[in-house]
């Protein structure tokens, strides 16, 4: 239209956006007393990101005044300060105002641009052959008075009709809640104004019309203040004339005639207002997906899309609607692109990942993504494999050393994914073990892994290059360039759509702000502009799709449904705050047409009320998930329920439980249900009368062909039976630890790894490993704390190792016999192998920690082998760290491997009942009793036993047994297995202590 006029509406650098850019380059160059106070505040800004937030705030603010404050920076121009508070930040504002005039170019900014449209408008001149006849305006609750003005003299030349919601049918603008009735008589008093009173002819207000419509009421005033009406048409219509006197429709009536009707008979419940309270987000939908279903079942002719669901940002409800509503079709409204589109997002995830300290975790996250695996040839099954040679290669955080001196640390490659990468590859290429030109390599690599290797070594790189790229400054076109870049670097190019999104995201990075601003800028300013541009722009393209809608409460939604769902109604939430810069001189004076997003919330709540034509369903988060504590609602639901409350109705709120399998929801009760078939099985198994659980194993597995085994199986089998039986038999294996590896270096050390390490050192004592040499291992293998703390405690444990040490040196001083290969074949078993840790003087064997029962067994194992297999049997030593212990010469003999043998035996074929550390511990304290007479060797054994489960140690225990009877675990077969193991093989052991 104003084309048509002639009236140019100058360039787009007036748009927020631009002026950000164009304020950043400005800031720069500030100076002088008026711009103390900025130069104060962007002192020591390294980065610049003060710099350019300050100028996103400043562009929101000069954007705001070209609209409601035209004639304020008309002042400015002039040189002339307008501010009613006499606002110090006026005065660095205008110079800034003026300096964006003279770099832009004094043309027409949009306030400017409508003053002309609104001259030529109102002039003599016959617009009406290029003008449209009729303009029609719908669903407008606020505008700025100069767009009003634009109207009002467009109005001269063609029909312009307004179409307003009013939730009343009378003049209700006087309609004002006590609090801001009293903020307006003092705001008067302070004026010299006089205070009349409103004469309300004994009427009461109705305090939502008082509460909720305040800028709807605004508005009017403003409207009928200005304009002069050539007609008036009105189009009410009363819900209860030939509707169902139900609550909601009562509400709505009263809201009409602008007064709460008073009824001699309270209302009943019916189900048309429903106000719900659960403990989360997730429990919100469930329990919203039911009521719809029951809304489905009961009312035949109702649609899908006769249905909204609103909530005040529907993205922090965006990962539950696909999971609860996958079976009911749905869109979901009002995205943003960093949650519509998941390229956007992973794009997102890897510009933080570079301004991080690259931790393990956060990296294999990234690469895990769906969208990121393809470009690097990495499939989903490399991705346990990858995250086994990351934890274990020492790999904590930090991409090399060098970059960890860019954080202002030790440049040391310990820890580090370069560190790790030049172990993992120098074991594939050497399968060394030993230190190789300074590298330690990564012995559990195989041949067969290069592909996802060289995946894994090609993503670091990109990140190292990334990292390089991004802790330099460059222009916004050269950031442009270099962040495409990368896009084709993480994403396999193939015309998603999505992809194209981020393209051309990044391509107006450069391509609109690239001329106005050619400065260099720090990469935590791109990320955050980045960032900016997924996040404010949201898309509608999911609203009204005829299916069932999920939208955010945004203005000019006051269309009818059938059911009306509002989520999240949270205290602090709903309505939103108004929160604006401390600078922001709209704040001086609130003036006619000033946009409030606190009146925005509140006003569209009230029409969300009016939208309703069936039943408004209301759901907040009222009660606490830890600990069931109830939270108040947002301050527009306590109102509403007061409101009931004046009809009698004081049971509104249906209080739902924390879980959806709760009783209460299959009892019969009308306001809770549940339509979900699996939860009905679990709240009928919780609540049915308890019944032991049947065993999770019961009989025994078939008997192998193949009646072969090797020693190492053998020694396997008797350090842990039941671990045993569940890895080979029956192939399952539990994970471990892995997520508990820490993203940094090592400081205090846990038991398991401080076991593997100590055995590490002493074996490298053996080997005669240089000390310093030793500590570089474990150091890389990221087992022992680096620095000189790392130095003291590795000090300290080889003088803590030294007396064991020094034994083992005695016993390499005897003669040490080749391994003996075993070929036995024993009551139809064949048994194959070597023995080693044989010597002139015996068997040595030898572990750095206290004696565990496991170590007797193996020992003994080893002990009856030797004895077999050699003519004349010799001592068999174990060396721990507390104790020694020996079987003599002569005590093993076939009869005891016969023995072993069967229980190995019949370990395969069913769990055994030998738990070796409690056998251990009923042996130990079976010895003190028959000397002392005190002590209950059981209670021992079923104590250790336990103690090993609480710590969650013995996993495969928990499953095999699960659902057995204690008596069971540790009845006769139990104590007889420990007598076995005490008369058998602990009696006949010398034990020395240390």
């Amino acid at each position: 239209m104003a084309d048509r006029l002639g009236v140019a509406s100058g360039p787009e650098d007036y748009a927020r956006e631009k002026l950000c850019w164009y304020l950043e380059n400005i800031l720069r160059t500030v100076h002088g007393e008026q711009f103390a106070v900025l130069n104060t505040y962007l002192a020591a800004d390294d980065s610049g990101m003060k710099r350019y937030q300050l100028a996103q705030q400043l562009a929101y603010v000069f954007d705001q005044y070209q609209i409601m404050r035209l004639a304020m920076i008309d002042g400015w121009e002039q040189g002339k300060l307008s501010s009613a508070k006499k606002n110090s930040a006026e005065g660095y504002q205008m110079e800034l105002w003026n300096q964006l005039r003279d770099v832009i170019g004094h043309s027409r900014h949009r306030g400017v641009f409508l003053r002309d449209l609104i001259q030529i408008l109102s002039g003599d001149a016959d617009l009406s052959p290029v003008l449209p006849k009729r303009l029609s305006v719908f669903g407008l609750h606020s505008m700025p008075p100069i767009l009003l003005r634009c109207l009002l003299a467009l109005a001269k030349h063609c029909d312009v009709h307004f179409y307003l919601l009013s939730p009343c049918e009378a003049f209700w603008t006087e309609q004002v809640a006590p609090q801001a009735q009293l903020k307006r008589n003092i705001s008067a008093l302070r004026q010299g104004k006089q205070v009349l009173g409103v004469d309300t002819e004994g009427k009461e207000n109705h305090p939502l019309l008082a509460s909720l419509c305040q800028q709807g009421r605004e508005f009017q005033e403003m409207l009928f203040a200005d304009t002069l009406f050539a007609g008036e048409y009105k189009s009410f219509h009363d819900p209860l004339v030939g509707g169902s006197p139900c609550v909601l429709h009562r509400i709505q009536s009263d809201l009409l005639q602008g007064e709460v009707t008073p009824r001699k008979n309270p209302l009943a419940k019916d189900g048309s207002l429903i106000v719900v309270s659960a403990h989360s987000p997730h429990r919100e939908m469930m329990i919203l997906k039911d009521r719809i279903l029951h809304w489905l079942e009961s009312e035949p002719n109702l649609a899908l899309k006769d249905m909204v669901v609103m909530a005040p940002d529907i993205q922090e409800y965006s990962g539950f609607i696909p999971a609860v509503f996958h079976d009911i079709p749905h869109s979901i409204a009002d995205r943003n692109p960093a949650h519509s589109n998941s390229f956007i997002a992973v794009f997102l995830q890897f510009l933080n990942l570079c301004s991080s300290r690259f931790g393990w975790n956060e990296v294999l996250d990234l690469l895990g993504r769906e969208e990121v695996c393809p470009h690097f040839e990495i499939h989903e099954e490399d991705l346990e494999l990858i995250r086994h040679w990351v934890v274990s290669s020492g790999i904590r955080w930090g991409l090399s050393g060098t970059q960890k001196q860019g954080l202002g640390l030790p440049g040391r490659d310990e820890c580090t994914w370069r560190s790790g990468l030049d172990r993992l590859m120098m074991g594939y290429a050497t399968g060394e073990s030993i230190d190789v030109d300074g590298v330690l390599p990564f012995e559990d690599i195989e041949g067969g892994m290069a592909e996802a290797l060289g995946g894994l070594s090609l993503f670091c790189e990109t990140l190292e290059h990334a990292w390089e790229a991004f802790s330099r400054s460059h222009s916004l076109e050269k950031w442009s360039e270099i962040l495409a870049a990368y896009v084709e670097k993480l994403f396999v190019i193939d015309g998603n759509d999505n992809l194209s999104e981020l393209h051309g995201l990044l391509t107006d990075l450069g391509r609109e702000y690239g001329r106005i601003h050619e400065e260099s800028l720090h990469f935590d300013v791109i990320r955050s502009w980045v960032e900016s541009a997924a996040t404010d722009k949201r898309s509608s393209s999911g609203f009204l799709r005829g299916q069932l809608t999920f939208c955010s409460m945004l203005p000019m939604r006051s269309i009818p449904f059938q059911k009306v769902c509002l989520l999240g109604l949270n205290d602090t939430v709903f309505p939103k705050n108004d929160r604006h810069p401390p600078f922001d001189l709209l704040e001086d004076q609130f003036l006619p047409g000033d946009r409030s997003r606190r009146s925005d919330d509140r006003y569209q709540f009230l029409e969300a009320i009016l939208s309703a034509r069936g039943s408004l369903y209301l759901s907040y988060v009222g009660q606490s998930i830890r600990s069931n504590d109830e939270k108040i609602p947002s301050v527009v639901v306590s109102e509403l329920i007061e409101l009931v409350g004046l009809y009698g109705l004081t049971e509104l709120l249906d209080v739902h439980p924390l879980h959806g399998f709760s009783r209460k929801y299959f009892s019969g009760d009308p306001g809770f249900f549940s339509y979900d078939k699996q939860l009905l099985k679990v709240s009928e198994c919780l609540h049915k009368e308890h019944v032991a659980p049947d065993p999770w194993w019961e009989g025994q597995l078939q008997e192998q062909q193949d009646e072969k085994i090797t020693v190492f199986d053998l020694s396997a089998f008797f350090r842990n039976p039941q671990k045993y039986f569940v890895q080979k038999r029956l192939n399952i294996r539990f994970a471990y630890g892995l997520d508990a590896v820490e993203e940094h270096e090592p400081f205090i050390l846990g038991s398991l790894q401080k076991y593997l390490v100590d055995q590490d050192l002493v074996d490298a004592s053996l080997r005669h490993t240089e000390e310093k040499l030793s500590r570089q291992q474990v150091q890389v293998a990221g087992q022992w704390p680096l620095g000189m703390p790392g130095e003291i405690s590795f000090e300290k444990k080889r003088q803590e190792q030294h007396p064991f040490i020094a034994e083992l040196m005695a016993q390499q001083e005897n003669e040490k016999l080749d391994e003996l290969f075993v070929d036995l074949s024993i009551d139809g078993l064949r048994i194959s192998g070597s023995l080693s840790s044989l010597y002139a003087n015996g068997s040595f064997l030898s572990r750095y920690a206290t004696l565990k029962g496991k170590d007797v067994l193996v020992a003994w194992v080893h002990h009856c082998l030797s004895a077999v297999c050699l003519d004349s049997g010799k001592d068999t030593r174990l060396l721990a760290q507390d104790c020694e212990l020996l079987f003599p010469a002569g005590t093993g003999n076939k009869g005891d491997l016969q023995e072993l043998l069967a229980l190995f035996r019949q370990g395969q074929h069913s769990p055994s009942m030998l738990f070796v550390e409690p056998a251990f511990a009923y042996a130990v304290q079976r010895e003190k009793t028959e000397k002392s007479g005190r002590g209950n060797p059981l209670a021992k054994a079923i104590a250790s036993a336990q103690n090993s489960l609480k710590r969650g140690m013995e996993a495969e225990w928990e499953l095999v047994f699960q659902g057995q009877d204690p008596e069971y675990l540790f009845g006769q077969e139990f104590v007889d297995l420990c007598d076995w193991f005490y008369e058998s093989i602990w009696m006949r052991a010398h034990v020395r202590k240390f």
